[in-house]
């Protein structure tokens, strides 16, 4: 069975087995362990070699740090009263034009 669907794989971070392009859900904690992954659909086993893959698991990981860092910065940006505030006059405006 193909899992080809790109909201999927948008939304379920990992890639399409190389051997039956079913998607292999993987999580960067994983890359970064050396957790052996494994299709569940074909039963592929892929290992990652943290020698040969050092400077791209580097990459990854600042990646991951900086993702998390806009994520602290958007939310201290925008206090809760605010997005409080958002919803509470779309709930009006409907009921308004009911």
């Amino acid at each position: 069975m193909l899992n080809t669907s790109a909201q999927n794989t948008q939304a379920d971070p990992g890639f399409p087995c190389p051997e039956c392009q079913s998607h292999i859900h993987i999580e960067m904690a994983m890359l970064f362990m050396g957790v052996p992954i494994k299709c569940k659909n074909c039963g592929l086993q892929i290992s990652l070699d943290k020698n040969t893959s050092h400077k791209g698991l580097q990459a990854i990981k600042e990646l991951e740090d900086g993702l998390n860092k806009a994520e602290a910065v958007k939310n201290a940006a925008m206090p809760p009263s605010i997005s409080g505030y958002l919803r509470k006059n779309r709930r009006s405006k409907r009921n308004r034009k009911s």
